[in-house]
């Protein structure tokens, strides 16, 4: 709950969130290469709210999916995949270096 209330400082929409829940529950878990994400479920009106949480590397990753709330029972199926979409990618120096070599090239 602390980490939405500090990314909520910077995004006056997710304070409204919080502040207008009906429901918020998480859920801490692992991938298969032992990197750690908390899902978020903020569920109310006007907005609903599904969102991932991860560190890596020094820093905070995040992945906010929003829905209003009259259409998020409608589409939890869809938000929910979007959500878990959300993956980092654990790469030595050398693999990110040639991953990024290969997107500015690409561009």
């Amino acid at each position: 709950e602390d980490i939405m209330n500090d990314l909520a400082i910077a995004d006056s929409k997710l304070q409204d969130a919080l502040a207008l829940a009906e429901e918020f529950t998480y859920e801490e878990y692992k991938d298969d290469v032992g990197q750690t994400y908390v899902d978020y479920n903020i569920i109310g009106y006007p907005y609903s709210l599904l969102s991932t949480v991860t560190t890596y590397g020094g820093r905070l990753y995040a992945i906010l999916v929003w829905s209003s709330g009259d259409d998020y029972e409608a589409n939890k199926d869809k938000l929910n995949k979007i959500r878990k979409s959300f993956k980092t990618l654990n790469k030595d120096a050398k693999d990110t270096a040639a991953t990024m070599e290969y997107y500015r090239r690409a561009t």
